[in-house]
């Protein structure tokens, strides 16, 4: 199963990383200097110990209103339809997200969209 994990705070993010994954090592995409070709191709790779792998990639800021190439769109588009198995992608964004964007539904429809809207001071005591 894959992730969407969006929060305005960095400590939230790394709460919800931390119930998904248990005890488990990932590996850290920051997207911002990885390419989804780079992203995938790792994903495509099955693990040397035989256990399943995890993936963080944070600032996945083309679930909202970054752009990147059609071609890299359709390559994640396209492993979203059909994820490796034995691979977890948990993407994780602090700008939001656009349900109307075609990645974002299919995580959406598998039930990894993991969302935190603006903390009040009132919901900032009770967290």
């Amino acid at each position: 199963m894959n992730y969407l994990i969006s929060a305005n705070s960095y400590h939230i993010i790394n709460d919800e990383i931390k119930k998904i994954v248990e005890n488990n090592n990932y590996i850290t995409f920051n997207m911002n200097l990885s390419s989804v070709s780079d992203l995938l191709e790792e994903a495509s790779y099955y693990s040397l110990d035989g256990m399943n792998k995890i993936i963080v990639a944070s600032n996945a800021d083309f679930f909202g209103s970054k752009k990147i190439n059609e071609k890299e769109m359709e390559k994640l588009s396209n492993y979203l339809s059909n994820p490796v198995k034995s691979t977890m992608i948990i993407f994780t964004t602090l700008n939001g997200f656009d349900l109307r964007k075609k990645i974002t539904k299919e995580i959406k429809n598998m039930n990894g969209l993991i969302s935190y809207d603006k903390l009040d001071k009132r919901s900032i005591s009770n967290y």
